[in-house]
């Protein structure tokens, strides 16, 4: 991720309903197929990221999906990250969000995503150093990250386009939004 985000790339834009940069206006749309326990932690979400100076976060070229279906390993045991189909050239922290969300996410234990989350942290900032303005946005693009899947997979649930990945991805999502509290922001920022 952080060899992406160092790479002169451009992409043209494209409008992914499940980045976070675009929560507004997708709650706005879908709100009223969430469930109720949702309604006030979603609209503070909505109040922040309205909030949020977007200027001030420094800009690359980002995956967007950087999730475990998203990364290969080959014979060699080399990582290769494949499906840039939502790629766009927007916040870097999108992408440690959407990853952090996925990959360092253990529904088992706080403290191991806490572990994982604090490491890949530290590890992208080997590469890219993050702003303290990053630093003070990262639970927010954290929370929307799992926001956005319980918001998209609630709408398809209302369609009856339910799958077993649909269940798996709305259970990961409303358990990484339960541990996100400021004593685990505490721990890992």
């Amino acid at each position: 991720m952080a060899h992406i985000h160092n790479a002169k790339l451009e992409s043209d834009f494209i409008y992914d309903k499940w980045t976070i940069t675009n929560f507004v206006k997708e709650y706005e749309e879908k709100e009223k197929y969430l469930n109720n326990k949702y309604n006030e932690v979603f609209k503070s979400l909505a109040h922040k990221i309205a909030n949020v100076k977007f200027e001030e976060l420094p800009k690359s070229f980002v995956h967007g999906d950087i999730i475990s279906s998203n990364v290969m390993k080959d014979k060699s045991n080399k990582l290769w990250i494949i499906d840039f189909a939502v790629s766009n050239y927007l916040p870097r922290i999108v992408d440690l969000a959407v990853t952090s969300c996925n990959l360092c996410l253990n529904p088992e234990s706080i403290d191991k995503t806490i572990s994982s989350t604090k490491m890949i942290l530290e590890e992208y900032q080997k590469y890219n150093k993050l702003t303290d303005y990053e630093l003070e946005c990262f639970p927010l693009f954290y929370d929307l990250a799992n926001a956005m899947g319980i918001l998209q997979i609630s709408y398809l649930n209302s369609l009856g386009e339910t799958s077993e990945e649909d269940k798996f991805w709305l259970t990961e999502s409303e358990k990484a939004l339960s541990f996100s509290t400021p004593d685990f922001w505490k721990s890992i920022i």
